[in-house]
């Protein structure tokens, strides 16, 4: 199952980054950890929404049209594509859709 993050122009994804430091607090759907860096990983940033199923990101000083018709290898094991729009709320946001095992962490970086 792909995990599908929801984007806008500017937003950023850190691709195998580590979590160092923080601590466990009780959030609203149970703990959390919070407090933490996260260090190394590349990051993925969104350039531009084109429309609901077409994304132009840029990954390791190159750039990328993704879309939904087709999965775009980021990395060994990493895969992208746009994850499908449900007609509903703003066209500036779309979602990405990552395929990648476990063992590498893909998390929204805050921007």
């Amino acid at each position: 199952m792909a995990l599908s993050i929801g984007v806008k122009k500017g937003s950023k994804v850190n691709i195998g980054g580590v979590r160092e430091g923080g601590h466990m607090e009780d959030g609203n759907k149970g703990p959390r950890l919070v407090g933490y860096t996260l260090s190394g990983g590349d990051v993925l940033e969104v350039l531009e929404v084109v429309t609901t199923n077409a994304i132009r990101v840029k990954y390791k000083e190159e750039n990328f049209v993704v879309t939904d018709q087709e999965r775009t290898k980021l990395d060994e094991e990493v895969f992208v594509s746009c994850g499908l729009w449900n007609g509903k709320g703003d066209p500036e946001y779309s979602r990405l859709a990552f395929e990648a095992p476990k063992s590498i962490r893909i998390e929204r970086v805050a921007s």
